[in-house]
């Protein structure tokens, strides 16, 4: 929120004063000085009652503002305009004030009133006279109340000792609404919310080992086991453990060895089956060999018979030729 013009009209001692805060856009720094009554907190009450519909102080309330040199016949009124986020406030208050009628003679009361226009660049987005719609949209914007508005922003004579001074959880609420800082506060508790979980998870591991430990079987176990405690113990464990790793990495070499060793016996034993097959197969040929042989001068020894048989039947057919008598002729 950047203050660019205040307007007084018959707002406690200025009768018609304009501030044009622009013109300080150059000045980082710049001092409301003066003698004491010359209107220095009027100021700061001035921008809070157009804001928020009141002064800066309790001791000052909003009625009592009206300049007591104003005519009967003209209003207290007070404009401020400011920029907020790219956009532009234009917001008019009136307190309540009695006022003589312009008409005849009596007065007339003037209840609290206000109307606020908000432009986005040279667009008119918003207008309104709604005195609580007012005050929501104002309260939304800036994100403070007025009394936070007041210790924070604008400070005005010993009220800064009394933010200082104020307690810590005073000073939590206004700064934390002041930075919007309620994403942060949301990531603490969600923050704090895993701390405990994993505080919760932790002492459940521990007990988890704890119980573990308890029925490991020690080989060896340690004479000093009750004295050891959950982390000394774990330590003593892995100790074990790299051994009993040794050994079976030993223990699998012995394996892999023997196994290694029956893998060359099967193999020369297949060999050796492999050979005694070969060796029954080859006394079988041979004893088939022999059989064939014996049968080949067998049946040598029939052919010669029946050769001589063949001889023998031949001769008797040739002999029976010459001695059968031939016939004889008639002469």
């Amino acid at each position: 929120m950047k203050p660019l013009k205040l307007v007084l009209k018959n707002f406690g001692p200025y009768e018609n004063e304009t501030i044009d805060f622009q013109k300080l856009d150059q000045v980082p720094l710049f001092l409301i000085s003066g003698r004491t009554g010359s209107g220095k907190s009027t100021i700061f009450d001035a921008m809070t009652f157009a804001l928020y519909g009141d002064s800066a102080t309790s001791d000052r309330p909003a009625p009592s503002l009206r300049s007591d040199f104003a005519a009967p016949t003209e209003a207290t009124v007070v404009t401020l305009d400011f920029s907020h986020q790219g956009k532009i406030y234009h917001i008019t208050r009136w307190p309540k004030q009695i006022l003589a009628k312009k008409r005849g003679d009596g007065v007339t009361t003037q209840n609290n009133a206000a109307k606020l226009q908000i432009f986005q660049g040279d667009k008119k987005i918003e207008d309104t006279g709604k005195l609580k719609d007012i005050n929501i949209l104002i309260n939304q914007v800036l994100q403070i109340n007025k009394e936070q508005f007041a210790q924070i922003v604008l400070l005005p004579q010993g009220d800064f000792r009394r933010f200082l001074t104020a307690s810590s959880n005073d000073k939590e609420a206004v700064l934390r609404k002041l930075f919007k800082t309620q994403l942060f506060e949301k990531w603490a508790e969600a923050l704090k919310d895993q701390l405990r979980q994993a505080k919760q998870d932790n002492e459940n591991w521990r007990l988890d080992i704890e119980s573990n430990l308890k029925q490991i079987q020690w080989v060896p176990k340690p004479d000093n086991l009750k004295e050891l405690n959950t982390g000394e113990q774990i330590a003593q464990l892995e100790i074990q453990q790299k051994g009993t790793e040794a050994e079976i990495v030993a223990l699998n070499q012995q394996q892999t060895k023997i196994q290694d060793q029956i893998q060359a016996q099967k193999t020369k034993l297949a060999q050796q089956t492999a050979l005694n097959e070969h060796i029954q197969t080859l006394a079988q040929v041979q004893a088939q060999r022999q059989a064939h042989d014996s049968q080949k001068a067998a049946m040598a020894q029939v052919q010669q018979q029946v050769t001589a048989l063949q001889w023998a039947q031949g001769q008797k057919d040739t002999a029976q030729r010459f001695t059968e008598p031939k016939p004889r002729r008639l002469i």
